[in-house]
């Protein structure tokens, strides 16, 4: 017993090329496949059937709706790969060959090109490189077209636009079938030259799997969430416009600790913003540059805080320092008071010593001169004092001078030092106010091509398939 050897097509197309009529004639088999052109696709569920040809049994899988534009729902894209899905589930080994069908009497549409593309999403960029196969269909009108001199070479060369490019997506593979000849050696010939090309692909034999369809799932992400992302752009903008008035506002607040409460407010609005996005960008970076532009919002508020707090901070070391100084200033004046008065208790003492020493004097001498050593000793006590009254005068207003020469010294580096913060902070003020206008000046620029249509492109190039 001969062992048969495995082949598994999948069939892609848009509904009326004939993909229905070539699944039927690859496994040359009558209406397995129900086939109605001009007409809807009659099926959303891949359907698949088997047969023998020679030494290979042959599986052959309608993805019905794959490249149908008669959709007209914003979940293009989630219908597209559910259907792939669904056909890979169906034949789980998967795939040796994808086969495109086009007709050969109908141009290669732009729109069958980007359906194209979202399958590239979905199944990776080089799917049609290393398992792609065009079927063109139509092989009877062509048969009388090289009765006239065309030759599959020369009508592949003079091809452009859409199809041209596909033609170059599969590497130029490309197979004429009949699918109304009742020639069975034609219809033989024709399965043979398929398999011959299926043989002949890159991958060497090897299939197209649910491993390969899991790779490719992150860029299907990421094709699906970009369709979405005019909307989502659209909202984020909105929200931080928002934000960065307030933010804005802040700047005109002159009081630290109120700018403070109100940008620390804003913060979880703003990581309530980047959780979101993170949350929809699902690690596929599709929305890389909103979520650094509100990132960035967010360090701009850190730092317009920092900065505030920093003044704070300043503020409260500068205030520290004037009453450490007026403290040290008065505790200088009471200690050199304290030495004033010591030492003027010191001299009273010894002038009283003198005085009993003078009245001893008056003992030994006579009235007279005593009355005279008396007034002496009077006039000497008297210009003494007055002395050390002037000297003490003198010493008070020089440690009150010094005192205050020392407390304006101090206060005017003080003084100093506020105003080289003050210039600080208006520079950084400044440097965030042009940030913060260059900022909104970008977002106003997005946002206002976004409502000329000009984001919008992108989903409308995705849904005009299904326009």
């Amino acid at each position: 017993m001969n062992i048969l050897k495995p082949l598994d097509f999948i069939l892609i197309g848009k509904t009326g090329n004939g993909k229905s009529a070539t699944g039927n004639s690859i496994l040359r088999k009558e209406d397995v496949f129900n086939s109605n052109y001009g007409s809807a696709s009659v099926t959303k569920e891949p359907q698949y059937q088997v047969s023998k040809f020679e030494n290979y049994k042959i599986q052959v899988v309608d993805a019905p709706g794959v490249i149908d534009t008669d959709s007209k729902k914003d979940e293009d894209i989630k219908l597209i790969t559910g259907a792939m899905e669904e056909a890979v589930e169906v034949n789980p080994d998967g795939y040796h060959a994808f086969l495109v069908v086009v007709k050969f009497t109908q141009r290669f549409t732009p729109d069958e090109q980007k359906a194209i593309q979202i399958l590239k999403g979905i199944l990776g960029e080089d799917f049609l490189k290393n398992y792609g196969i065009i079927i063109l269909t139509k092989g009877d009108a062509f048969k009388r077209e090289e009765k006239k001199g065309l030759t599959m070479e020369k009508y592949c060369n003079e091809e452009e636009g859409p199809f041209k490019d596909l033609l170059n997506e599969c590497s130029n593979r490309i197979v004429l079938f009949d699918n109304v000849t009742e020639d069975t050696a034609e219809q033989n010939k024709q399965v043979k030259n398929l398999i011959e090309m299926v043989e002949r692909l890159p991958n060497g034999g090897a299939r197209y799997s649910n491993e390969l369809f899991e790779k490719a799932a992150l860029k299907r992400k990421h094709m699906y969430i970009t369709s979405k992302l005019p909307m989502i752009r659209k909202e984020t903008l909105e929200a931080q416009t928002l934000i960065l008035d307030e933010i804005k506002n802040c700047d005109f607040e002159r009081d630290e600790n109120r700018k403070i409460d109100a940008l620390v407010r804003l913060l979880p609005q703003i990581d309530a913003i980047i959780k979101d996005l993170t949350e929809k960008d699902q690690g596929t970076g599709a929305l890389k540059e909103l979520l650094d532009n509100v990132k960035q919002t967010r360090t701009d508020a850190t730092n317009k805080i920092n900065h505030a707090t920093q003044i704070i901070e300043d503020d409260k070391k500068m205030k520290e320092l004037e009453e450490k100084i007026q403290r040290e200033a008065e505790e200088m004046i009471f200690k050199k008071t304290q030495e004033i008065e010591k030492e003027t208790a010191e001299i009273e003492v010894r002038m009283q010593n003198e005085i009993k020493m003078f009245e001893l004097k008056i003992q030994l001498m006579n009235k007279d001169k005593a009355d005279e050593e008396k007034k002496k000793l009077k006039k000497k006590m008297k210009e003494e004092k007055k002395r050390m009254e002037e000297e003490n005068k003198k010493k008070e207003e020089h440690i009150r001078r010094q005192a205050k020469e020392e407390f304006d010294r101090q206060h005017a580096e003080l003084e100093k030092q506020r105003a080289e913060n003050k210039k600080l902070q208006e520079k950084e003020t400044e440097r965030l106010k042009r940030e913060l206008a260059e900022t909104q000046e970008r977002y106003e620029v997005i946002f206002e091509k976004a409502n000329r249509g000009f984001l919008r492109r992108f989903w409308d190039n995705v849904t005009g398939l299904f326009t």
